[in-house]
């Protein structure tokens, strides 16, 4: 994803930070238009911010972020999720973002599961509709048939993300 990066800082080149979804989607969006961005760590009047520079466009975009303190990153724990027990290769970003978007008008709750044969299944549903997608011939790890991992996400006010295991 990076031809090349730098991260300096006093916590060990770690920097933490929190940041609004919906603002770095945009972000993510219009770095993707383009053939080179730049995203650099920058602070004006005691805000800080993750600026997207893409060339192609001449655009920069701020996205406004919460560094965090070295004591706070102390107290987040990286969940315990397991061994991945299905890995495939992604579809686009933006392939994904366009059906997310569709599925949430549907539910706020979008399961997505996957096989060994490379196929990728989300899905909305409520008592009186139902919408999926399927992405085939993904590539995976291993080959087989059988469905082997399935994720529910729920959107919260748009914006965060709660993951459930089936």
């Amino acid at each position: 994803m990076f031809r090349t990066y730098r991260i300096e800082s006093k916590n060990g080149n770690n920097i933490a930070f929190e940041l609004d979804l919906s603002s770095f989607e945009r972000a993510l969006r219009t770095a993707e238009t383009s053939n080179l961005t730049t995203i650099k760590l920058a602070k004006r009047d005691d805000l800080a911010f993750l600026s997207f520079e893409s060339t192609t466009m001449s655009v920069i975009q701020d996205v406004p972020i919460e560094v965090l303190s070295s004591n706070v990153l102390q107290e987040v724990q990286e969940p315990d999720v397991g061994k991945p027990v299905v890995q495939l290769l992604s579809p686009s970003l933006r392939s994904l973002l366009n059906v997310v978007e569709r599925l949430k008008s549907v539910d706020g709750t979008i399961c997505i599961s996957g096989n060994m044969a490379g196929e990728l299944e989300m899905e909305a549903r409520t008592e009186f509709a139902f919408m999926s997608t399927t992405w085939k011939d993904l590539g995976c790890a291993q080959q087989g048939k059988e469905l082997v991992s399935m994720l529910c996400l729920t959107i919260l006010n748009g914006d965060q993300i709660c993951r459930s295991s089936k």
